[in-house]
């Protein structure tokens, strides 16, 4: 039987929307989403810069800074996920909650409805005419 838990190595890290998608989020959450795709490519440019760091101090010293970029994207990450989950207009965005369903139109029920009586009305109609 398989584990409830989840390794965290197999988790894909949370992506703000993108290519139109972030259109469809309230004011909030789009500028929610925008702080995050910003501290995101922040914390990608100080990864960066402390791999290509030349010696261990300088390393050290972007690595601290790559912990503060790593905090505020995990901060902007906990606001979005609360805005998310008490924002259905968000919550639909980001796929949670699945859209509404049109409502049928129901005037065209309640007219094929009429016509179907009427017909069988002019039917019964006709067959007593016949009668006489």
């Amino acid at each position: 039987m398989g584990s409830p838990f989840q390794l965290l190595k197999d988790c894909a890290p949370p992506v703000p929307l993108s290519g139109g998608d972030e259109l469809k989020l309230c004011t909030d959450g789009y500028v929610l989403n925008f702080q995050h795709a910003e501290a995101q490519s922040l914390e990608t440019a100080a990864n960066a810069e402390m791999t290509e760091a030349p010696d261990d101090a300088s390393r050290k010293e972007r690595f601290e800074r790559l912990k503060e970029v790593v905090l505020q994207r995990h901060d902007v990450m906990r606001e979005m996920f609360s805005h998310v989950s008490d924002c259905y207009i968000c919550s639909i965005a980001f796929g949670l909650t699945p859209a509404p369903k049109p409502k049928p139109d129901r005037k065209l029920l309640t007219q094929f409805l009429a016509r179907l009586t009427r017909a069988a009305w002019l039917s019964k109609m006709k067959t007593s005419a016949e009668r006489i």
